[in-house]
């Protein structure tokens, strides 16, 4: 059983961060990383996860059901709640798993590079340091986000990620990728999708 007493961006002190930034730039004029938090944060991935359904609803993919118990307390009242979570998905052949993902990782980096350009072009009228620093900020979380991006779409390129094979009853049930990060396999699902 899991709980959760606050809003979900409390327990990531990245995003805490990133929200409380843009909100602060945002009243000097640079709304940038506002662009970049709506956009690769929520929007990019409410659409990856439309498109992720209607292919399940097609049968050209395969996702796995992933369901979570939940305890929320809403106005002090325990709420007992069934979350089903996004789940790497498994694609019939490796050509259609990868040609998925070069075109998410490609309209992603796309969106981050708006994004970078945005600040460019906001900041280039700041004249206060402190504002300086908050935008240096700003870029760095940005870019950080972007080479993620950027390396992951190199080794999908270059054939440096991680196909899984899956199996029911001996024959193939489809394909799933993945990175290898510091030891430890990252479906390329969550990486995609991902805001940092």
């Amino acid at each position: 059983m899991n709980y959760q007493t606050t809003g979900s961006f409390i327990y990531s002190g990245r995003l805490f961060l990133a929200v409380l930034l843009a909100l602060g730039l945002s009243f000097f004029g640079v709304s940038a990383l506002l662009f970049y938090l709506f956009a690769v944060g929520l929007v990019f991935p409410v659409v990856v996860s439309m498109d992720l359904h209607r292919k399940k609803e097609s049968g050209k993919i395969r996702v796995p059901d992933n369901r979570e118990e939940w305890m929320v307390y809403v106005n002090g009242i325990p709420v007992r709640e069934t979350r089903n979570t996004l789940a790497n998905p498994a694609f019939m052949s490796q050509a259609a798993l990868r040609r998925y993902f070069i075109v998410l990782f490609s309209v992603r980096i796309v969106l981050q590079v708006i994004a970078c350009v945005m600040l460019a072009a906001q900041g280039a009228g700041v004249q206060h340091w402190g504002i300086w620093l908050a935008l240096a900020a700003a870029g760095g979380l940005m870019l950080y986000g972007l080479s993620r991006s950027c390396l992951c779409l190199q080794a999908l390129l270059s054939a440096g990620w991680v196909v899984e094979r899956l199996e029911d009853g001996g024959r193939a049930a489809g394909f799933r990728g993945g990175f290898i990060r510091r030891g430890k396999f990252d479906d390329a699902l969550s990486r995609g999708i991902g805001l940092f």
